[in-house]
């Protein structure tokens, strides 16, 4: 019998009609279509087409570090501000430099496929970043929403009197950038980007919170985006209490809520928010009786019923396996979730380890899977996590 040679032809794939090539592109994973995207022109430009872009399968969830540059390493070599993800294959971490000014080494915002960074020297600019086209753009406030300081002053950590949200609409890739001020001395202005119709649009101001504490300010942390809608955890510290509250915006509606602890509590606080499987969960790990009550934290029962109409919690089954799953070796300390994977970051319990573990738990096959080990991350709370997408146009 005549053997058949198994090579392909290398000019099959030129012989195919145009129509036939998309159809064939665009069943094949996100994985696939970023390595065939150096194939060559043609198909490169295919592959980002709106054809394939909006028929393509949508990525899987990732978590990835953020390294903001610095300090010096091996070699004297100062390492660039970079994103690193994790490698299941080799069990390692790939490090890839943001191709933009080492300055906008901030992640603010991250939605969608997008990632959102500025800079504490300039908080008014902001550059749109897509790691999966390596596209970006760079967007200017108006007008600040900060308060007014001395000529050459600049605010240490301006974006924690800043709430800054992105949301992406998956279906067409169209984006919105929020942008308020919290500051007690500054304007409590919203402003909005939207990438439809590449301008910004004044919104509904950011209601007023009760100041309660001496000397108190009020802090905000990372927003995120769930159901279309951003949130943020603000807390007031002082002296040695603290007193958090949650900031909801209603995206379609420009309405904002506020829920607010009406009591104090005693810091520290490891207490955060995150978004998994289209919930908003309340967390904090430092207390495993915290997720006793049926709301979820037992310092946060004087937030009453209205908790519900903005938060759902965790159940028990996930929090028992969370804790768990460290076999007593580390303690989680902070979750960061998207879509269906819900990550946890472990701090180890011997002295004078400063290493961190990831666990990944993926609620549609309510699997555990151990990242890569994270010896070089020195600030767990860099971590984010996205849905790769090349739907949303920078």
């Amino acid at each position: 019998m005549e053997e058949r040679n198994a090579e392909l032809d290398p000019e099959l794939w030129d012989r195919l009609p145009p129509e036939l090539l998309e159809k064939v592109l665009a069943k094949l994973p996100l994985t696939s279509l970023l390595s065939f995207r150096a194939v060559c022109s043609q198909w490169k430009s295919m592959i980002e087409s709106p054809r394939i872009v909006y028929e393509g399968p949508p990525g899987k969830p990732v978590l990835f570090y953020h390294h903001p540059g610095g300090p010096l390493v091996a070699g004297g070599v100062r390492l660039p501000p970079s994103l690193m993800f994790p490698n299941y294959g080799s069990k390692t971490w790939k490090r890839e430099s943001l191709p933009f000014s080492d300055e906008k080494n901030n992640l603010v915002a991250s939605d969608g496929g997008l990632l959102v960074f500025s800079s504490d020297y300039n908080p008014d600019t902001f550059i749109i970043y897509n790691p999966l086209s390596k596209r970006w753009r760079e967007i200017q406030l108006p007008s600040s929403v900060l308060p007014r300081l001395p000529r050459g002053a600049i605010f240490q950590d301006p974006f924690s009197f800043m709430l800054v949200g992105l949301t992406v609409n998956r279906d067409t890739g169209v984006y919105k950038l929020l942008v308020a001020g919290i500051h007690e001395d500054g304007p409590r202005d919203a402003l909005s980007y939207d990438s439809s119709l590449r301008d910004w649009q004044r919104c509904a101001s950011v209601p007023p919170m009760a100041t309660s504490l001496t000397n108190g300010e009020w802090i905000s942390e990372r927003g995120l985006c769930c159901g279309g809608h951003l949130y943020w955890h603000v807390y007031e510290s002082s002296s040695n209490q603290i007193i958090k509250a949650l900031l909801k915006y209603y995206v379609e509606t420009n309405v904002w809520a506020v829920v607010q602890e009406l009591t104090p509590c005693d810091l520290p606080s490891d207490f955060h928010i995150t978004a998994h499987d289209g919930n908003i969960l309340l967390l904090d790990w430092s207390d495993r009786d915290n997720f006793d009550e049926n709301i979820g934290l037992s310092d946060l029962q004087s937030l009453g019923l209205e908790v519900k109409q903005l938060i759902h919690v965790e159940n028990l089954g996930l929090v028992d396996l969370i804790y768990d799953a460290s076999e007593g070796t580390h303690h989680p300390s902070k979750s960061i979730a998207e879509g269906e994977c819900l990550y946890t970051v472990y701090d180890s319990l011997a002295f004078e380890d400063l290493s961190h573990k990831v666990v990944e738990y993926n609620s549609r096959t309510n699997v555990l899977t151990w990242l890569p080990p994270m010896d070089f991350i020195p600030n767990p709370y860099s971590l984010c996590a996205f849905a790769p997408s090349l739907k949303p146009l920078v």
